[in-house]
């Protein structure tokens, strides 16, 4: 994994600066409605997880509206709406409609087993990654640790610059120092059809 020391700042910034799209439907609007998908069914199918092994069946809450799509680039998929695939691959086309989660192999922050922490780059780990964050412009970090069912998970929070909200979730694959970055890409300006989605993804994720 080659990385430098404020890599997962970068990451944080690149994938949710820039997106910008229309406000889509209220909660009332869209029915209110969610669905239990089970996370080794959420993740996308080219994950490797080790011999015979597969990801944690946790079960997840999501909206009903939300399909898997595999993204047309190797380890990464999304769950959208239907009518926003096309939006979310095709940057030539209307950007999406609605929010959505976006998951993908990390390509900066891994899990290093010896040490029973996520790590990113050379003196960067879970520890300190929100002074990091800070430091680069974020505001309300949090980082926070889980083990669910065995899976060291990463939550990691805050508002970036531009005033539009950022949530990440790592989960470790335990293959290599390999880790899976979830990421809730929200629609602009954050509403409160997103604070529902996140919240209750992230409750039934780590169970608060």
């Amino acid at each position: 994994m080659q990385c430098g020391r404020q890599v997962i700042l970068v990451s944080l910034l690149c994938i949710t600066a820039g997106i910008l799209w229309r406000a889509s439907p209220s909660p009332a609007d869209q029915g209110g409605q969610f669905q239990i998908v089970l996370l080794n069914n959420f993740v996308c199918d080219d994950f490797n997880w080790g011999e015979g092994k597969s990801a944690p069946s946790i079960p997840l809450d999501i909206p009903q509206s939300y399909e898997k799509t595999p993204a047309p680039f190797a380890a990464a998929c999304v769950w959208s709406t239907k009518s926003d695939v096309e939006r979310i691959f095709q940057p030539d086309t209307a950007s999406p409609e609605e929010s959505f989660f976006k998951i993908q192999a990390s390509r900066n922050t891994g899990f290093d087993a010896q040490r029973n922490m996520f790590v990113s780059g050379v003196d960067q780990d879970e520890t300190n990654m929100a002074d990091a964050l800070r430091a680069g412009g974020v505001r309300d970090v949090t980082v926070k640790r889980y083990t669910i069912q065995g899976a060291p998970i990463l939550i990691v929070e805050g508002v970036l610059s531009s005033g539009q909200p950022s949530k990440l979730a790592y989960l470790a694959t335990r293959v290599g120092t390999n880790a899976i970055m979830i990421n809730y890409v929200p629609r602009t300006p954050w509403s409160d059809w997103d604070s529902e989605v996140w919240t209750r993804f992230k409750r039934s994720l780590v169970g608060e």
